[in-house]
């Protein structure tokens, strides 16, 4: 900087990181846009998808498999509907059983295997709520009888399913008058024949089990209301569920905890559930690198001063895709975000449906690069929606980018009162130093100062202790800066 120009060295750097913060836009790689979502069904009364332990989503290829319950004339029944193309198009709804329930917490839930599938749900022909099976051997071209594989004096209810090397496994919960249990039962024969059902969990309070399959483990997890919280409970079995290993408690808060999800992939296990341990749903998420053995400590995807609950987790390799009904325009709108390194770090969440009417019970499914998205929309309407390129990527519109291609997004939100987001990329290894500064250059906090891998990568500012006001937040990779502009308000 010449004399000339009549500023101090400190105050020219000022200058230029302020400049380089409004106006260096280009490209990095983000997830690609959502399609144009499509209904597959409008209910008479009501209909929803399950909860995030129910699997209503399934692709395989080009076909899109989709259950969910709806009511007529006040009852709810089992629905089923496919797609040949991808999505694109849908056959006609396929009603799996006659309304005769009168609570929706029967749900459904649903897996597939090569060209069969296998759909459960609870309903009450009985005079008790009861668990019933229905198989399609030809994709759900069509389907044989249902029949009933719970026999116990007991309620029934909120059946989850699995299926893996030709074994099916089913968890569902069991009310009685003093306890409730989670039970699993399995067939080694297609559905024929069940074994006794097995009590994985027994307690005075519990909800909701989800459960999944890879080879002869079997992972579920559960949410436990007993002593006056919720907290999310872990259990596997490694020989095809003949015997079960100690539950293990992976929330660690004195708090609620509920709505939890799973999803694997080889032996990376992913977990989420929303937590209200902030006054406000927050979505939390833990994550095991040994099939469940051992697991990692639990921390915060979303953290927020609203409410961001029923999470849903789909995987594949390392990118895990993560959704989650969020509040912050009410009454509530479908928010996505994903991680490529199977957890570790996290991008930045995206609207995906936005809508005046209230969106409820998402729930993700991943076949290739194209993942699928299903979700209720006003407790009528039964919604899909797909992105093509999902799980690949695209490149639109960014931050600040170096001239090696690292990439400084701008944080989010912004301003902000306690906490913030902001998401950097890198084009190849590099040695990452990230610092907070004040107006007049000044070094407050170094925020990270570390080897980062190529890809993108999220961090979390804790801006809680922090003077109302501008601050700069710096970036180097090598010999590259990037600078973004971040605000502090106080309410």
């Amino acid at each position: 900087m010449s004399k000339e120009s009549g500023l101090s060295p400190g105050r020219a750097w000022l200058c230029c990181v302020l400049l380089s913060s409004l106006i260096c836009l280009a490209t990095h790689p983000v997830p690609a846009q959502w399609q144009e979502e499509s209904c597959l069904f409008s209910a008479q009364d009501s209909a929803r998808t399950g909860y995030t332990n129910c699997r209503n989503l399934v692709v395989q290829g080009d076909v899109v498999h989709s259950l969910w319950m709806d009511t007529e004339n006040g009852k709810w029944r089992p629905t089923y509907r496919r797609s040949t193309d991808g999505g694109n198009t849908w056959e006609d709804a396929v009603h799996l059983a006659e309304p005769n329930t009168s609570w929706p917490r029967n749900l459904a839930s649903f897996t597939v295997q090569e060209s069969t599938v296998y759909a459960v749900w609870a309903d009450e022909r009985s005079g008790e709520s009861q668990v019933y099976l229905r198989i399609s051997t030809d994709n759900g071209e069509s389907w044989e009888e249902d029949s009933r594989i719970t026999t116990e004096g007991f309620e029934c209810s909120v059946p989850a399913i699995a299926c893996a090397n030709s074994a099916i496994h089913i968890v569902y919960q069991d009310t009685r008058t003093t306890s409730r249990h989670i039970k699993y039962i399995r067939s080694a024969d297609g559905g024929a024949h069940w074994s006794d059902p097995v009590s994985i969990a027994d307690a005075s309070y519990l909800e909701v089990a989800a459960i999944t399959a890879v080879g002869s483990v079997i992972h579920t997890c559960w949410y436990d209301y007993s002593f006056g919280n919720a907290e999310i409970f872990y259990r596997r079995s490694t020989d095809g569920g003949v015997t079960w290993e100690n539950s293990v408690r992976l929330s660690q808060d004195p708090g609620v905890q509920n709505g939890c999800t799973i999803a694997v992939s080889g032996d990376d296990v992913h977990i989420a559930w929303h937590d209200y341990r902030t006054g406000f749903f927050d979505v939390h998420y833990v994550y095991s690198w040994d099939g469940g053995a051992h697991w990692g400590e639990e921390e915060p995807v979303m953290v927020t001063a609203y409410d961001c609950y029923f999470p849903t987790l789909a995987v594949s390799d390392q990118t895990l895709h993560l959704a989650w009904v969020d509040t912050r325009n009410d009454p509530g709108d479908i928010y996505y975000c994903r991680s490529d390194d199977a957890g570790r770090t996290w991008g930045l969440e995206e609207p995906v449906i936005s809508s005046p009417l209230k969106s409820l019970y998402p729930f993700l499914a991943v076949s290739g690069d194209a993942l699928h998205l299903l979700w209720t929309d006003d407790f009528r309407d039964v919604r899909h929606m797909r992105n093509p390129t999902g799980n690949a990527g695209t490149t639109v519109a960014g931050g600040p980018v170096a001239p090696t291609g690292y990439s400084f997004d701008q944080n989010y939100p912004n301003p902000f009162t306690t906490r913030t987001r902001l998401q950097y990329s890198l084009s190849a290894t590099a040695h990452i130093r990230i610092t907070l500064h004040d107006m007049l250059g000044r070094e407050l906090r170094t925020l990270l100062d570390d080897m980062r891998n190529p890809g993108t990568h999220m961090l979390q500012i804790d801006g809680s202790t922090l003077p109302a006001g501008n601050y700069l937040c710096r970036m180097t990779a090598g010999e590259e800066a990037l600078t973004r502009l971040i605000t502090v308000v106080h309410q």
